[in-house]
């Protein structure tokens, strides 16, 4: 049997004209109309406030139902979307942070051995990445404490050269620390639609139970 169905919900916002296919005949529960309350009170739906009763005037439970089903659906999928981008942003932040947390390897030299003492110095032969640094950036990117500022010192006899690579390290610190602070924001503007869509997924799962305990089924 086809019906067109106007579905009405003030509890959710709904007002979605649709198009429901019903297959067999649906329960009494299911074409009783929300603006005729049953006979006995207690089977009205306590998980929603009621809609305005214009709106009421031809609404059924089954149309509530479709109408809550649809917007699970919408819910679910903002959450999948959100969820989508969080872990897009973490991705990004893997390299940002990789950056931020280098640190210099050091290489000694001497040029008089066995007195070494009178002319010794360092230069830096590449970088190595501070483990508890990278995570660090990483837990703050995913909404834990904001990101500290990070500045390797030069150690005592670093050769000029090391010096200035020393400087551009901590320039590249610098900038990821910038990069992996603002990923961070974008981290959490994603995780707070991620929680709200699931608290909206939640809630309607709710009320469709709650239909469905009245033996709305359609």
């Amino acid at each position: 049997m086809k019906r067109w169905i106007l579905l009405a919900g003030a509890g959710t916002g709904v007002a979605i004209i649709g198009y429901s296919l019903l297959k067999g005949p649906p329960p009494l529960k299911a074409l009783e109309r929300l603006g005729t309350p049953p006979e006995d009170p207690s089977l009205l739906p306590t998980h929603t406030q009621r809609p305005d009763e214009d709106e009421l005037a031809n609404a059924t439970y089954c149309q509530l139902l479709v109408a809550y089903r649809q917007e699970l659906k919408r819910y679910k999928t903002e959450q999948t979307v959100a969820k989508l981008r969080m872990n897009e942003l973490e991705r990004l932040a893997r390299s940002a942070c990789e950056v931020y947390a280098q640190t210099p390897k050091y290489k000694y030299h001497c040029n008089g051995f066995p007195m070494c003492g009178l002319n010794e110095w360092y230069t830096i032969e590449g970088s190595e990445q501070d483990r508890e640094a990278f995570n660090l950036c990483i837990n703050s990117v995913r909404g834990g404490a904001s990101l500290p500022k990070r500045k390797i010192p030069a150690r005592p006899k670093l050769s000029r050269t090391g010096e200035q690579q020393l400087s551009q390290m901590n320039q590249e610190i610098a900038a990821a620390r910038s990069q992996a602070l603002d990923l961070r924001k974008k981290w959490l503007k994603a995780k707070t639609k991620f929680d709200q869509a699931g608290a909206k997924v939640f809630e309607l799962e709710k009320k469709i139970r709650d239909l469905e305990a009245q033996e709305v089924y359609c």
